[in-house]
């Protein structure tokens, strides 16, 4: 657009371009979503295998050093709009969720084990239904006590 007789360099190009309706724009920044969220994915990859060559070599998870030089590193790269502090804001929200990623597919697997919950109620039922989304391979069992003094009533699997 033109501005004062010259073109407007100082905006982004999305913002120069001829006016965009809200949902052609809106489509703009969900297919850069979908680009941004692949990246992610292909970066949480990377991250798990390198905790798991940590693991290997008895190494930290956490590397703050590494992780000062990627800060420093966002921060120069910013391009406007973008400021330092904001890429710095996006660096460590990609950092924080790829290591959940890493720590949760290196982290190794619990043995199957059998568990009882004493008490089939709300409170009972609600915890052998987590536990079972939590750790399928567990065996639960299920107790339905009376009362304390009445003794099992039923015991049957969950």
């Amino acid at each position: 657009m033109a501005t004062g007789g010259r073109f407007d360099t100082d905006r982004p190009p999305a913002m120069r371009e001829p006016a965009m309706s809200i949902d052609e724009l809106r489509a703009r920044m969900d297919a850069l979503d979908a680009e941004l969220l692949g990246l992610l994915a292909r970066r949480a990859e990377l991250s798990t295998a390198i905790a798991r060559a940590k693991r290997a070599q008895n190494l930290p998870p956490r590397d703050p050093e590494r992780e000062n030089e990627l800060v420093a590193r966002a921060r120069a790269l910013a391009q406007p709009p973008l400021t330092p502090e904001a890429a710095e804001t996006c660096l460590r929200a990609a950092l924080d969720a790829c290591r959940a990623v890493a720590t949760a597919a290196s982290a190794p697997v619990p043995e199957p084990c059998r568990v009882a919950i004493v008490g089939l109620g709300l409170i009972g039922g609600s915890l052998a239904r987590a536990l079972k989304r939590a750790q399928p391979a567990h065996r639960l069992t299920g107790v339905d006590v009376a009362d304390l003094s009445g003794g099992l009533r039923q015991n049957r699997p969950v």
